[in-house]
């Protein structure tokens, strides 16, 4: 999924901390930031 550049860093940090009660491995990734899953 994509997070809008128009988050603030404090936004995204409550995003990652929101998604992190649900799913086991949370990881926001940066624009054009390349992962192996």
């Amino acid at each position: 999924n994509h997070i809008s550049a128009r988050f603030l860093s404090k936004d995204i940090s409550k995003l990652k901390k929101d998604a992190a009660t649900i799913f086991e491995n949370v990881h926001v990734v940066k624009d054009l930031e390349e992962v192996e899953i």
